[in-house]
């Protein structure tokens, strides 16, 4: 009995540990991949100033995120989407399309994969 009470408490903080890191992951994915929505909308209706300028706010919002993600989720994840985001406003700005829009749907493919890799199922809490 004396093992089962640790036991159990030790339980449900890897539960609510577990969801938690489910809540911010979703919530910063959500917003990252709205402002990359809007930045690619820009970019491919030719307003590169406007995509460069949501892309430096991105990347700036990003690094607020990683910083709450880095707990949650595997770091090479989020060096990636750094990365891309580091590399983005240079292709926006240069008005260079074929990477400027490989940037951004690699960052979207990765985005996609945190949120999934995240979702609450019984492989989480082991």
């Amino acid at each position: 009995m004396k093992r089962l009470i640790p036991s159990s408490i030790i339980a449900v903080l890897i539960i609510v540990g577990c969801i938690i890191g489910h809540y911010i992951a979703e919530k910063e994915c959500a917003a990252a991949r709205k402002q990359l929505k809007e930045c690619k909308e820009a970019f491919i209706n030719g307003d590169y100033t406007t995509a460069t300028e949501i892309a430096i706010e991105m990347k700036n919002n990003w690094e607020e995120s990683e910083e709450k993600l880095a707990i949650f989720v595997n770091h090479s994840f989020l060096d990636q989407i750094s990365e891309n985001l580091a590399e983005l406003p240079y292709y926006l700005n240069e008005q260079n399309h074929s990477y400027g829009l490989s940037k951004i749907s690699g960052t979207e493919k990765i985005l996609k994969h945190i949120e999934e890799h995240q979702s609450l199922v019984p492989e989480s809490f082991y």
